[in-house]
């Protein structure tokens, strides 16, 4: 079953994630209702520092989603391991990579990018 995602309400067609959730290199789920659709996203820490965010699906997969098994990120569907330092890239069955900002100590993620990023889901 997928991991529970933590409900996010938008303001200002917006939601966000306090960075102080994401110290630890784990996956975070979260969804939010955009245009009366519930939409899955993860983020996730890098090892290089950076933070990722993308759909809990991919386009290949659709929206099975993902886990994580110690240091690897796993599709629920097929079985393939995602390499954490590519999440937010395209390609193969890497989750959909979702845009993003940093600020104040928040990652910010806008309706729209959501939107638009679940657009790409096949299945």
């Amino acid at each position: 079953a997928p991991v529970q995602a933590q409900q996010l309400v938008a303001r200002n067609n917006e939601v966000r994630v306090p960075l102080s959730e994401l110290t630890d290199s784990s996956l975070h789920f979260y969804a939010t209702d955009v245009n009366g659709s519930v939409i899955r996203f993860l983020v996730i820490h890098k090892p290089n520092g950076d933070y990722a965010t993308a759909l809990d699906a991919c386009q290949i997969c659709g929206p099975v989603g993902y886990r994580q098994e110690g240091l690897n990120v796993v599709c629920r569907n097929c079985g393939a391991t995602i390499y954490i330092p590519s999440i937010g890239d395209s390609g193969g069955c890497n989750p959909i990579p979702l845009k993003s900002r940093g600020e104040a100590g928040e990652v910010i993620v806008d309706l729209s990018a959501l939107a638009g990023a679940a657009h790409r889901i096949h299945s």
